[in-house]
This record gives C-alpha cells, sequence and structure tokens, in this order.
C-alpha cells in the first residue's frame, strides 16, 4: 500500500480519481487479513514515518535502498492446510504469540499498479507472503482477483486489504469487502488501510472504523489486521487498539515507530520501493512478518478455537441530564417525521433513538441529537433488515422499525 507518499504503489489509491491522500500522508501500513474456505461470511499498503514525530516527515525521495539479497536457497517450508476454517491467534500486543530468532518472512503488498504479476517468479525470489488490495472506498481493484488465484497457485501466504473511507459507511465497506474475498486455512487476516481522514474528524474516522472492525471480524470469525504508521495514528488521537494485530508502515529504519497503544507488530512495511522478479509495473512496497517463515506458516494455522468473532455486548442504557429513556409503541415510531438524519435534533431523535435500542441496535445516549452513533445504529439496523444502507430514517425504514416495537 502506498500511502503516506504521494505516488502510486502497492496500496495507493487511485491518483487519477482525485482522491489520493495528501503527500507524506501515506507513510503507514493498515493490516488486516483473513482465513478457512468461507469468504467474509464466515469462512474467512501504506508507508509510516521514518522517525519517532507525531506527524510524518516530508519525503522528496525514497529511501535509498539496495537490491535485496538473492536467496540461493530459501528457507524449508511446510505447506499451509489447503482447506478449514480461517483463523489467527488473538493478541493484546499487536504482534503474533511467539517470535523465532532468524532471518523474517520476506513480503509485499500490491495493487493494480504493479500490474500483472509473475507469483511463481516472485515466489523464486524469496518472497514468502503478500498482501493485495481488494478495494479502496467504494472502488474494487481491477488486479485483485488475479493476484488473489495467482498468490495461492505459486504457493504464497496471501492477505487482502481494503483502504478505508472514512467519509462513507464503515459498514457498508465491510459488507463489500467480506463480498469480494474468499478466504481460507493459510490466509493471512483482513487487513484495514488507515491512513487518512477522508474529510471527516478523528472521532467520526474511530466510530466509521470500528464498525468495519466489527463486522468483518464478525463474519470471518478472524480479528483484522490495522495498517498505519505512529505519526497518522498519533497525530489524530485515535484510542488503543493493541488488541488487533498491527501492520506498521515506517520506512528507512532499524525498528519502526510504533502508534500508541500497541507494543509489538505483526507486519513491518520496511519500504514503498522493493525490488522483486515478475512484477513488470512500479515497485511494490517491501515488508517483512515479525519471525521467520515458520513462524509466519504458524501463525497462518492458529487452531480456529484459538480465534473467535467479538463478544457484542448490550451497552449499558444511559441518558443526558433532562432526557429521558423509554420503549415506544409501534403507534409512536409510525408517527415519526420523515426524513430524520444526520444532524437532526429534538424529541423525534430522543424517540428514534430510543426504538432502535429496543430493537437492539444501540445507539448510545438517548439526547435527542442524530449523530455518529445513531447513524451507526441505524445504518446496522437497515443492513440487518435487507434496507437500503443509508443512515437517514425515512419511510421504508420507518415502518420495518416499528414492526419491531411492542
Amino acid at each position: 500500500m502506498s500511502w503516506l507518499f504521494p505516488r502510486g504503489r502497492g496500496r495507493g489509491p487511485r491518483a487519477a480519481e482525485g482522491d489520493r491522500p495528501v503527500a507524506n500522508v501515506r507513510q503507514g501500513a493498515s493490516f488486516i487479513a483473513l482465513i478457512a474456505l468461507v469468504g467474509c461470511s464466515g469462512g474467512g499498503g501504506g508507508g509510516g514515518s521514518s522517525n519517532a514525530s507525531t506527524a510524518p516527515p516530508s519525503r522528496t525521495a525514497p529511501p535509498t535502498q539496495t537490491t535485496p539479497p538473492t536467496q540461493t536457497t530459501p528457507p524449508t517450508q511446510t505447506t499451509p492446510p489447503a482447506s478449514g476454517r480461517p483463523s489467527n491467534p488473538p493478541t493484546t500486543t499487536g504482534g503474533p504469540p511467539s517470535v523465532s530468532a532468524g532471518a523474517k518472512a520476506k513480503g509485499i503488498d500490491v495493487s493494480y499498479y504493479q500490474g500483472t504479476i509473475d507469483w511463481n517468479q516472485v515466489k523464486g525470489a524469496g518472497i514468502s507472503f503478500a498482501i493485495a488490495r481488494v478495494s479502496d472506498g467504494t472502488f474494487h481493484d481491477p488486479q485483485f482477483a488475479a493476484n488473489w488465484a495467482g498468490m495461492k497457485a505459486a504457493g504464497v501466504v496471501r492477505g487482502a486489504y481494503h483502504y478505508f473511507r472514512a467519509s462513507k459507511s464503515g459498514l457498508s465497506q465491510a459488507q463489500d469487502f467480506c463480498s469480494r474475498v474468499t478466504l481460507e486455512a493459510g490466509d493471512l487476516p483482513p487487513c484495514l488501510d488507515v491512513e487518512t481522514l477522508d474529510g471527516v474528524s478523528a472521532s467520526e474516522l474511530n466510530i466509521q472504523m470500528q464498525a468495519w472492525l466489527d463486522e468483518v471480524q464478525r463474519q470471518t470469525g478472524m480479528t483484522p489486521m490495522i495498517y498505519t504508521s505512529q505519526g497518522l495514528w498519533n497525530g489524530w488521537s485515535l484510542p488503543a487498539h493493541n488488541n488487533y494485530p498491527l501492520w506498521v508502515a515506517n520506512w528507512g529504519v532499524s525498528s519502526p515507530h510504533l502508534p500508541s497503544g500497541w507494543s509489538d507488530y505483526t507486519v513491518w512495511q520496511t519500504t514503498d520501493s522493493y525490488t522483486v522478479a515478475g512484477i513488470s509495473g512500479s515497485a511494490p512496497d517491501g515488508d517483512v512478518f515479525n519471525g521467520t517463515v515458520q513462524d509466519l506458516l504458524n501463525y497462518v494455522s492458529a487452531p480456529p478455537s484459538s480465534q473467535a468473532p467479538a463478544q457484542q455486548t448490550t451497552p449499558t442504557q444511559t441518558t443526558t441530564p433532562g432526557a429521558t429513556s423509554s420503549t415506544p409503541t409501534k403507534a409512536q415510531v409510525l408517527a415519526l417525521p420523515t426524513p430524520l438524519q444526520q444532524g437532526s435534533t429534538g424529541t423525534s431523535v430522543a424517540t428514534l433513538q430510543d426504538a432502535l435500542r429496543t430493537a437492539g441496535f444501540d445507539p448510545g445516549v438517548t439526547d435527542g441529537n442524530f449523530g455518529p452513533n445513531t447513524k451507526t445504529a441505524l445504518e446496522n439496523f437497515q443492513s440487518a433488515n435487507g434496507l437500503t444502507v443509508d443512515g437517514i430514517f425515512g419511510p421504508n425504514t420507518q415502518a420495518a422499525l416499528a414492526a419491531k416495537m411492542p
């Protein structure tokens, strides 16, 4: 993924679309990978700043890099299981459960900027894993299907990532991502590339990001990996996510600087320009797994029982001073004005918030303010009931929600 930098690389968005992040923002790496023949429905690159500052440094040219040493005798590698449920071990640090002494497994991350890839040559050059872009917001990478199949055929441990657009529904992006990836045992966990605010606040980014993470974990049973950099994450003052594997972007350093909350990493993006055989387009990003090739294989072959979807608990119902919370009737919901949407306020919104909570989609506090939490709860309700997911309380949503009331 090339996100913190102004030119298209493995994980960069479409420059021609006018939606590329600001130059020098793409120095982080987001890693959320996948695993068992079940697609996101259930079986299952960026760059970091090169110093410890809170914002990525200006970068006029890629870090100087010599050609990776030729690997004359690839490390002995057992074949990952060909079938079974995808899984990945839990973490509290952002890193894998154990790391052996020895050379770290080498990898790359790619998108259509790398063109048609000869994955057999890539594997022969000593690359043990690769992570391919599936999508960027609502854009679908045209090379993903070929890359996904090619990696498997060549015996390269594969992963898939989504470039996150916080101005769009996190839930919708997650569902789209899951519909386009078939996960198998031996794949990396799904990855979320977090490197741009996309015109919204950091708090809105966090809300939509969490919606993506929750939905992908619910569908795959795997804990997604987050790609980012210290400069971006800390600059946005995002909360700790150390229970998610970390794919950190930090180029030209001997050891990566980690974002707040994480004390270890699973994947480290070391450069945005990695020379490797088999790639005719732009040079891909270079990565290493935090462990040997065998550690990598152990990681993607974790027993399914070691990783279960996040437990969903119903938040305690709370109210702000002066606000009340109750269970609306069907008639009360049908009497609400439409549309209600983000920015709406008043008793009608308070009734909507109570109705969503009654239906099992808690919007948080009942305060009569249609904010991001209410919008997310409404989107989740719409998705669960086969409605258009737009976060707007209109006639169809109203009828469906009223049907859930006593």
